[in-house]
């Protein structure tokens, strides 16, 4: 090999003119930065694999040159080169014409065992015997002007790198579960490793990491178990459910649903107080299902609340059942900030940061389960980083920060431009930031998570309409409506949910101009949904089953109330019609003027007065009438 490097030759023959030199430095710098990253993915492999030769590389710098010399024999940069002879010439007894082409193979050369020991691949004490390659002055690369800058710049990096990261060297690839196979592509990923161990708020044992996950958004309605199943289904790694009001889930009770295999919190409405003869199911009121089974460890609980001690209580009641509660301080609408919830949280950040705390000390910790806010970018980039600042000392383990501001619109562009700043933050405090935000699919969102240096992204608009978007192009990429319709439909039946909610969903996954469209909207049960939609021989039964014990009846229409009601006053022998046009007028006027008395004034009859009532049913001045 030669000693001759590319500067010196520059210099020293006067040949290269600047075009010329300056070309020849792009070449130098790509195959330098070339084989630094292919040696030093097989170095910290390597490394990894040998403790031993891990703290002597640190101790001895000669070791170290050592170990980065073997590594480039082991793992050549270059496999195979071709070179064009430029004049007559002869390679060990053999011509070499001009013009002639030669295949050069490095890897063949630094691999073989006429050169080097058989046990030479991971004995790095060989490089300093007599007669090795190092001792003579030899390396890994195979000569060509470039050598000399190669080789250097590539001992130059592990001697630094090394030296600065050698703990998180030791066990990187082994904690990242990373395939050996060494390549061009391999920057990106090295870049990662290479990072140091930045500051991480522990995550709880019964939680979950936000980090690396592309999830499902709480949407009011579009967050109910079907749509988090069928999240799920399509390649979810995590779901929050709707946002719920603290002062909905106190009082709720927990019943484990034989029939659904859910866990259902469930409370007695309005109706049910009025009316106590009415059976358990129509009753009470779900206000949050989940399936432990199916949703496991991966369902997020969004909390709707505007002071501590709502908030402890409500999280308690659901706690054991989910990896997580998230406290909402984005949502923009009324029935959310009017009662000092949602997005009005942002107003008082005091009030906020009160909640996570109290959270983080009286249920995070006793359930051992993260704490999370979702909040919306303030007036001023300033405003928002001060406050995601404050958040992130109350002990959450992530923050999602949706990129619009509060009047802000779905409809309107979403701000990206502060998220790189907001994630540096979260970074530094150990927080696991998600971005949200007209984020449509997962490879989008993949790449919008390298692009602004966030550690998730969370879906959700795209995910109402089709939650095939959370499955990749090369997994099969979005679904047909069909598809998805039909897969909704199993789940729904399957966890019986609520019609007007299962209606509600398939109107945003169905597109408005297919003829099915306005006929599913006009349907008032599950079996009809089903002969609608063309799924009656699969799931007409269930459908009709479910129907059942939903209590759902096909609502009567205007015509069809008429007709039961002719029925009924012809069974009774009269007729509606002529009744009501015989029905005497009712005048609520002045009382009637006797006029064979005048000046006497007679009262009217009440009008829901019948004879049989007792006279201590009506008042004095109602009673005498009866006596007429």
């Amino acid at each position: 090999m030669t000693d001759v490097d590319i500067l010196s030759v520059a210099f020293e023959s006067g040949g290269l003119g600047d075009e010329d030199l300056v070309n020849q430095m792009m070449t130098f710098l790509i195959a330098g930065h070339e084989t630094t990253v292919t040696a030093l993915t097989w170095a910290l492999y390597l490394l990894a694999k040998h403790a031993n030769v891990s703290k002597n590389s640190a101790m001895n710098c000669d070791y170290l040159h050592a170990v980065s010399s073997e590594v480039l024999r082991i793992g050549a940069p270059v496999s195979l080169a071709l070179r064009l002879a430029d004049s007559d010439t002869s390679l060990n007894g053999q011509i070499v014409p001009k013009g002639a082409y030669i295949i050069l193979a490095p890897w063949a050369l630094t691999t073989s065992t006429h050169l080097w020991r058989d046990d030479a691949p991971v004995r790095y004490e060989t490089q300093f015997e007599e007669g090795s390659a190092l001792a003579k002055g030899e390396m890994g690369i195979q000569g060509g002007a470039t050598t000399k800058p190669q080789s250097g710049l590539w001992n130059l990096a592990v001697n630094i790198l090394f030296r600065l990261e050698r703990r998180s060297f030791a066990s990187a690839l082994a904690q990242h579960r990373l395939p050996v196979n060494p390549c061009d592509g391999m920057l990106r990923t090295l870049t990662n490793i290479m990072k140091p161990a930045s500051k991480r708020v522990p995550i709880p044992k019964n939680g979950v990491d936000y980090r690396g996950k592309i999830v499902l958004a709480p949407m009011v309605r579009s967050g109910e178990l079907p749509s988090r199943l069928l999240a799920l289904k399509y390649g979810a790694d995590l779901v929050w459910g709707p946002e719920t009001v603290d002062k909905a889930m106190i009082g709720t009770t927990r019943r484990c649903n034989s029939l659904t295999s859910t866990i259902d919190f469930t409370r007695v409405s309005s109706n049910g107080a009025r009316n106590p003869s009415l059976g358990t199911n129509q009753r009470e009121s779900i206000i949050y299902r989940l399936h432990p089974q199916r949703e496991g460890r991966r369902l997020i609980f969004q909390l709707g609340t505007s002071n501590p001690e709502n908030a402890v209580k409500a999280a308690k009641l659901v706690a054991a059942d989910v990896s997580g509660i998230d406290v909402n301080a984005g949502c923009p609408k009324p029935f959310s900030t009017t009662g000092g919830m949602g997005a009005a949280l942002l107003r008082t950040p005091d009030v906020l940061c009160a909640i996570l705390r109290a959270l983080v000390r009286e249920v995070g910790e006793v359930y051992e389960i993260g704490i999370s806010v979702k909040m919306r970018l303030l007036e001023t980039p300033e405003q928002t980083e001060e406050l995601v600042r404050k958040l992130c000392t109350t002990g959450i383990t992530g923050l999602t920060i949706h990129c619009r501001t509060t009047p802000m619109r779905p409809r309107e562009r979403a701000i990206r431009e502060q998220l790189r700043t907001i994630a540096d933050v979260c970074r530094e405090a150990g927080v696991a930031c998600l971005m949200n935000g007209d984020v449509v699919d997962r490879d989008s969102a993949i790449e919008l998570i390298k692009d602004y240096g966030v550690d998730g992204a969370m879906i959700a608009t795209a995910a109402e309409r089709n939650p095939s978007c959370f499955r990749s192009k090369e997994e099969g990429g979005l679904a047909s409506w069909e598809e998805v319709a039909r897969e909704y439909m199993k789940v729904a039946l399957e966890v019986e949910n609520r019609w007007g909610n299962t209606k509600f969903l398939l109107s945003q996954i169905m597109p408005g101009k297919d003829p099915k469209y306005v006929k599913t909207n006009q349907s008032k049960s599950y079996e009809e949904v089903v002969q609608i939609l063309g799924f009656e021989e699969e799931l007409a039964d269930v459908a009709r089953e479910v129907d059942n014990r939903l209590d759902i009846k096909p609502k009567e229409t205007r015509a069809e109330r008429k007709a039961k009601a002719n029925e009924s006053a012809r069974a009774a022998g009269g007729d509606t019609r002529k009744a009501k046009k015989q029905r005497p007028t009712q005048r609520m006027s002045q009382p009637q003027v006797n006029h064979s008395q005048p000046g006497v004034a007679t009262p009217e009859m009440p009008l829901d007065v019948s004879r049989e009532a007792g006279p201590g049913s009506l008042s004095e001045a109602q009673a005498p009438v009866l006596a007429v």
